[in-house]
């Protein structure tokens, strides 16, 4: 039984037993017994410290592309790089890869007051909204969905605005991309005035040609359904299938 094994270069999984309780029970590594995944070395003598990950060369590189001599990093795996040597447009999604939105406002809080909202305006939407994850406030009434959406807005603008900084390793992949002298563009299930708040406060919009938000008024046309990552695609003109996703 194996899995990643060619694609990623991961181990084959083993089946391993734990005792739980009192209890063995069977369970499956999914990287293989004992594996080692990363080499942290200043060097790739064989009797460096640290761990290399399997199957694949540990080798640094200079702007050339070149290996240098005396680092030691982690490789691209050969997928990614083809997807994105042939992406005209990066979609970065937002809440994770760029910002982690309600770091300093949970969002049960929000939802919460979002629930009570409801509830003054649709008592029986409001018991079944506290029950489910469901999105029923637009299909209870166009005119309430419209006002607990506006409620939505305006929690995520304050919440970003106490997120904190961008996820670690975000600037530098946006900087990246632009770079390369590819565009990114933000598609976000948040609203467009939360992602362009953030990108205010952190000084990211130099790094982002377009931003595009939850459609409003239209749940059932928030990701997962494509439909933002097609209206995206149309707005900068490239073939969606050249815009890789970076989501969460």
């Amino acid at each position: 039984m194996a899995a990643l094994s060619e694609d990623f270069g991961y181990s084959p999984i083993r089946p391993s037993n734990v005792v739980a309780q009192g209890e063995t029970i069977e369970i499956y590594d999914l990287v293989g017994k004992d594996t080692t995944l990363f080499h942290h070395s200043i060097n790739d003598g064989e009797s460096s410290s640290g761990h290399s990950r399997p199957d694949k060369p540990a080798c640094g590189s200079t702007a050339s592309g070149r290996p240098s001599e005396g680092t030691s990093t982690l490789t691209h795996d050969d997928q990614l790089s083809g997807v994105l040597e042939h992406a005209r447009v990066i979609f970065f999604d937002f809440d994770g890869p760029v910002c982690d939105v309600f770091a300093g406002l949970p969002a049960s809080e929000v939802a919460k007051e979002l629930t009570a909202l409801l509830s003054i305006q649709h008592e029986a939407a409001g018991a079944e909204a506290a029950e489910t994850d469901d999105r029923i406030a637009h299909e209870t009434d166009a005119a309430i969905g419209q006002a607990v959406e506006q409620a939505l807005t305006a929690a995520e603008v304050g919440a970003v605005a106490v997120a904190g900084p961008p996820t670690p390793g975000a600037v530098e992949s946006l900087q990246a991309a632009r770079s390369s002298g590819r565009a990114v563009v933000v598609v976000s299930s948040n609203s467009a005035d939360c992602v362009q708040r953030f990108m205010e406060l952190h000084g990211l919009g130099k790094h982002v040609a377009r931003t595009i938000g939850r459609p409003s008024g239209e749940p059932p046309l928030i990701k997962p359904n494509p439909y933002p990552l097609i209206s995206a695609a149309e707005q900068v003109r490239v073939d969606v299938t050249l815009c890789p996703l970076i989501g969460d």
